[in-house]
């Protein structure tokens, strides 16, 4: 597989990193395995975990110098991997000292200017020089150079893309800065549905966050909010790449009073400070330029422990405050969180509500179907599907029931577990597990797990607060 072919896999959100063999691979890096220590920080840069991508380039620069020396394209990517923790977390200076860094070891490599790996770290050095500098000349000399670099990508008409919804953005952003909001809004929207329209969802993201973050800089505070809560609505469903929650969270923190209300503001408090803790980032709030800027914004300046959400009456309160909607959104992020793949079924016409399936290696996978009944009180015989629905329901589902859940808010009655055991039984066999979760259950898990805590306060539906 070609860089190209996994730099796309990672935008698109296939690839995963294979973290089992990490600690090993540090310790002897190699011609073997460098590759593979190079994919898994890339994919922890796009993803946020910025404390593993420090310690990864620290350990691949310093132990894996011989190796690098020899493999002169995959020293540049390390340094394309420095300019984009370092532009993620806020650093100017720092961006413009690797952006200039990574030209110049492309530079050495004349004879591979038609290379389309070599045009797409170049479009990327210009382009987060770009993105971390208001001199405007600058942007205008940075986009020039973006624009020829797209051109000479010719063999991928996907990165062509990606590039091009970029360049939208840029453009954007100078229009901002020269104070044409309408224009500045027209070439990010116009970029977000380039890249939307090819399944960019992540690089999406990116621009949405840019667009709230350049209608702020044009002072139209309620079109920046809006944006911000746009993309903090599906947040949890395209990766919650930690930097651009930070950054659309900050943009709400930021407006003033009449564009976020008071209740929203303390409700958004709240979900940054979970956000620093489950990511490990309290401790670096005073020193990342970004997270310092989010310490200014929240209304209380201390460290956050995970009880601190009984401020808004408690976990528990908060999960039962949810609607049957937003309880199917906050059970899907949950078990997303732990791996799953999560699709919705169509309502009405299933016995289940959500399918979940996690890979098992070597070419197996456990699938689960799950039910959600958030309601007041017991579910009770009534609530349970018969046979011939509970057929139809696995009818629906591409791979073989391993498990059913059934999430009952308040439990399910006993004579009711008894007649969906006898019922599943019946249709599944004795192989199908059943599993019934309350949401104390879900309580006890989520709250131990605080990335997980996390992902389901930026379920669809509740991101803006």
């Amino acid at each position: 597989m070609t860089y190209i072919d996994t730099y796309i896999n990672r935008i698109k959100g296939r690839y995963s990193p294979q973290l089992e063999t990490l600690q090993g691979n540090l310790e002897a890096i190699s011609d073997e395995n460098v590759e593979e220590l190079l994919e898994v920080l890339e994919a922890s840069v796009s993803q946020g975990f910025f404390g593993l991508a420090a310690e990864l380039t620290d350990r691949i620069g310093s132990l894996g110098r011989e190796v690098l020396d020899r493999r002169h394209h995959q020293r540049i990517r390390l340094e394309i991997e420095r300019m984009r923790r370092s532009m993620y977390m806020g650093f100017e200076e720092g961006t413009k000292v690797a952006s200039y860094r990574c030209l110049e070891l492309l530079n050495r490599q004349r004879t591979d200017r038609n290379h389309e790996a070599v045009n797409l770290w170049a479009f990327t050095a210009y382009s987060f020089r770009a993105w971390m500098t208001q001199e405007r000349r600058t942007i205008q000399e940075a986009l020039a150079a973006c624009e020829a670099a797209r051109d000479r990508i010719n063999g991928t008409r996907l990165v062509r893309y990606e590039c091009s919804g970029f360049i939208h953005g840029l453009r954007g952003r100078l229009a901002a800065l020269n104070g044409n909001k309408e224009k500045s809004q027209r070439e990010f929207v116009e970029g977000i549905s380039l890249l939307e329209a090819e399944g960019f969802a992540g690089s999406a993201g990116y621009l949405k966050v840019f667009l709230a973050e350049h209608l702020a800089l044009c002072d139209a505070w309620n079109g920046a909010c809006a944006a911000a809560r746009s993309f903090l609505r599906t947040a949890s469903e395209s990766g919650l790449k930690s930097h651009l929650v930070l950054r659309a969270l900050l943009v709400l923190l930021q407006a003033p009073q009449d564009a976020v209300p008071r209740g929203e503001r303390t409700a958004l408090s709240v979900k940054a400070k979970i956000w620093l803790y489950a990511l490990g980032l309290v401790q670096s709030m005073h020193v990342y330029p970004m997270l310092s800027a989010v310490r200014v914004g929240l209304q209380r300046d201390e460290p956050l422990d995970i009880l601190e959400v009984e401020s808004l009456g408690g976990l528990r309160e908060f999960l039962i405050s949810l609607s049957w909607r937003e309880m199917e959104d906050a059970i899907a992020a949950h078990y997303r969180g732990l791996g799953y793949k999560v699709e919705k079924t169509v309502e009405g016409t299933s016995a289940f509500d959500l399918v979940a399936t996690l890979p098992v290696p070597p070419d197996g996978c456990h699938t689960m179907a799950i039910q959600v009944k958030h309601r007041k009180g017991l579910t009770t015989k009534s609530d349970i599907p018969d046979e011939v629905t509970l057929r139809e329901g696995a009818d629906s589902v591409a791979e073989p029931l391993s498990e059913i859940v059934w999430f009952c808010s308040m439990g399910l009655s006993r004579p009711a577990q008894q007649l969906l055991q006898e019922r599943v039984n019946s249709v599944f066999g004795s192989s199908c597990k059943t599993r019934v979760q309350t949401l104390d259950d879900l309580v006890h898990q989520i709250s131990s797990q605080p990335r997980i805590l996390a992902r389901i306060l930026f379920a669809k539906g509740r991101g803006g607060g």
